[in-house]
């Protein structure tokens, strides 16, 4: 039995997305990274996450949407935080109240990303 903490992992960039999965690997999580929307919900409704790191925009779904899912399904006991590259005055809010843990800015620093992964 394993003690990593399994990552859902939803970036539209696949270079970002490619880099990510093998940082945090490398800090000792486990990643999982579906191809879109649909996917991460089925990985969700199996168990297969112990929190997600999703950008603002993804195929078939966005963050927002992802949240009300989550919401909707009662599954909010699986953490979300958000790494958006948007920097518009009130997204970050907006996230947070939409049920985001937390809401991260790129470029983030691995070791910040990693902090707050392991505390969510």
């Amino acid at each position: 039995m394993t003690n990593q903490r399994r990552i859902l992992l939803l970036e539209s960039d696949e270079n970002l997305r490619e880099l990510l999965r093998m940082s945090l690997q490398l800090d000792g999580f486990e990643v999982i990274s579906p191809d879109d929307g649909a996917e991460a919900q089925r990985e969700i409704e199996q168990g297969g996450a112990d929190a997600v790191l999703s950008c603002v925009m993804f195929p078939s779904m966005d963050a927002f949407a992802l949240l009300a899912w989550l919401r909707e399904h009662n599954r909010m006991d699986v953490p979300v935080v958000i790494l958006t590259c948007r920097a518009l005055p009130d997204i970050r809010e907006e996230l947070l109240q939409a049920g985001a843990r937390e809401v991260l800015f790129k470029p983030v620093r691995m070791s910040d990303l990693v902090d707050r992964l392991k505390a969510v």
